[in-house]
Parts: structure tokens; C-alpha cells; sequence
């Protein structure tokens, strides 16, 4: 079952890319977190096994633009879902919950450990933080079967958000259907460095928390693929697409190389953390967890899928 506020077959998303035969198998509800009735009759009226709860605005700049329905969303969605599971009757094995690594606020020291201090200060992080401390106070208060994984930047195909998001924006810029942009850097941001991580990794993890049983109430650091400035992946983006559209584009590749990145100011906006750099030694100690596709690899495969959406529709 996939529950989602937004089932618009309109929508982009993988969810109504998926082949008719694989999509079939799929019940999709249509709910909104924020309604404490809907999601508590969605869980009582259900045998669940496993819960894992991804909903929630993902960007910054969003939370900061809608303040009240992102804390709502993040925080309070969020408690709604603790709180069914604890008053269910059969509760599920395992619920496991997606935190982030903005919880922890600026870094001290070279990296987040589980247990560093948690200073996230903005909309985003506020919203975060709380629903991922309340996540374990249930478990430590209810044995509400709870574990929380903190991600890092995750990127891949089938990410649409354009609008805010590094990866896809700057992909939208490269394969415009008209004539390819420059992606954008915001000179606030040429000294930021975060890790990142490909999407199938990130789902292993959470199918590999909640069928472990070291990880019940327990908060792991995600494992990243590289650590990267922002400069640094626009470039390897930019680098990618040049490689792999001088395949089967070479006038455009041409036009992506001499492009080149734009640089540009973003003005006033959300709270920004310098740098970032999770410890991921507790799920591979605890749970045995690696990740299997390197930065590499998975830039090249979402890349060749915009690749193919442009050649599909004809340009």
C-alpha cells in the first residue's frame, strides 16, 4: 500500500511511471497526514507488518515558504502516526521513520555521530527533529516498535521536485526539451558540503532496519557514497551529461560543455548548514548495512534516464 496527499495521476512521479502490470499490484490511498482520524482508521483497519513513513515536505526552502504546513506535516503528521500505532490493537513489527541529517545542525568535529548534539534550527530541520525525537519517545515511553534512519542527500531517477532540489533541477536545466541551460550555483552555496547517497541504497537500509532486530528504537546514520562540495556535483553532473549525450546528442552535448554552470545569487532565504558529514560505522557495525552502488554508477544511471525521456519524446 502506498499512501499519499497527492494521488493525481497527473502527477510526475515513479508511482504513476511504474508498468501497468507492476502498478495493478498497488492499493493507493489518498490521505493527508495532518488528519489524526483518517490515519488512525487507516492503521486500526489494518494488519500492517511494517510502516515505513517517508511523507513530509522535503525541502528546505518549501518549509521555510509554508512555515505552519510543514511543521504541521513534519512534526505533527508525523505524531499521528506514533500515535495510531501505539493505540492499535495489532500494531505492526516495525514502523521506521526517515529523519535527516539537517537534525543536527552545524557540524563541530568531522563528522555527525548518532549521539552528537541536535541544533537544527530551521522550519525544515524544527519539523524534523521533532517528529525523530518523538519517534524514540515512543518507544522508550510505549515500546511503540520504532527505528530511525537520518539521510543524507539522496538523488536518482524518477526525482521531479525541479523546483528546489539540486540533482533534478539542475538535470531539468541540462535536458530543457527547447535547448539545454546552465545549471544553476547559488554563491551562498559554493562552500557547502554534503554527502550523498542513490536511492536503492537508501531503500535497503529501511527494509534492512526493519527486519533487524538490533535496529528496534534505535536511530542510525545513513552511509553516503561521497562526500562533495556543491561546485563539485554540479560539475560531475555537468561532466555526465556531456559523456553520455555524446552518444546519442552530440550537438547538444556540445551545448551542455560550452555552457557550463551559472553562478548567481539566491538572496534571502532558509537557514543554510556549511557542511555536513554523517558516521555511518553504527549500521555497519550493528547491522552489517553497505551500500552497493557508488556515486558514480548511480549519477551515470539517472542521467541515462533523462536521457532516454528526452529521446522517447522525440527531442
Amino acid at each position: 500500500m502506498v499512501v499519499d496527499c497527492d494521488t493525481d495521476p497527473g502527477r510526475q512521479s515513479l508511482l504513476h511511471e511504474l508498468p501497468q502490470d507492476q502498478r495493478s499490484g498497488l492499493e493507493i490511498v489518498h490521505l493527508d497526514l495532518r488528519d489524526r482520524d483518517a490515519v488512525a482508521a487507516l492503521i486500526h483497519g489494518r494488519n500492517f507488518d511494517y510502516v515505513f513513513h517517508l511523507a513530509g515536505y522535503s525541502v528546505i526552502e518549501k518549509s521555510t515558504a509554508f512555515p505552519y504546513d510543514s511543521l504541521m506535516t513534519n512534526a505533527i503528521g508525523g505524531l499521528n502516526v506514533f500515535d495510531a500505532v501505539r493505540r492499535s490493537d495489532t500494531p505492526p513489527r516495525r514502523v521506521v521513520i526517515t529523519s535527516t541529517d539537517k537534525v543536527y545542525g552545524e557540524m563541530d568535529g568531522s563528522h555527525y555521530l548518532e549521539d552528537s548534539p541536535l541544533r537544527g534550527i530551521g522550519i525544515y530541520d524544527a519539523g524534523k527533529l521533532t517528529a525523530d525525537v518523538m519517534a524514540r519517545s515512543h518507544f522508550h515511553t510505549f515500546g511503540t516498535p520504532m527505528s530511525v534512519l537520518r539521510l543524507c542527500n539522496v538523488f536518482g531517477p524518477h526525482d521531479y521536485n525541479v523546483g528546489y532540489r539540486l540533482f533534478p533541477k539542475s538535470l531539468s536545466k541540462i535536458f530543457n526539451p527547447v535547448a539545454p541551460e546552465p545549471p544553476v550555483l547559488y554563491y551562498e552555496s559554493m562552500d557547502h558540503w554534503r554527502d550523498y547517497v542513490f536511492v536503492e541504497d537508501v531503500i535497503d537500509a529501511l527494509i534492512t532496519m526493519a527486519c533487524h532486530e538490533q535496529s528496534l528504537g534505535e536511530v542510525f546514520n545513513m552511509s553516503s557514497v561521497v562526500h562533495l562540495s556543491t561546485p563539485s556535483v554540479i560539475k560531475e553532473i555537468i561532466d555526465t551529461s556531456v559523456r553520455i549525450l555524446s552518444e546519442v546528442d552530440p550537438y547538444r552535448a556540445e551545448l551542455v560543455e560550452k555552457n557550463g554552470m551559472q553562478v548567481t545569487t539566491y538572496g534571502q532565504g532558509a537557514l543554510a548548514i556549511q557542511r555536513q558529514r554523517l558516521d555511518h560505522t553504527k549500521i555497519a557495525q550493528r547491522l552489517g548495512f553497505r551500500t552497493s552502488v557508488t556515486f558514480e554508477q548511480g549519477l551515470e544511471r539517472t542521467i541515462t534516464h533523462h536521457t532516454e525521456r528526452l529521446l522517447r519524446n522525440g527531442h
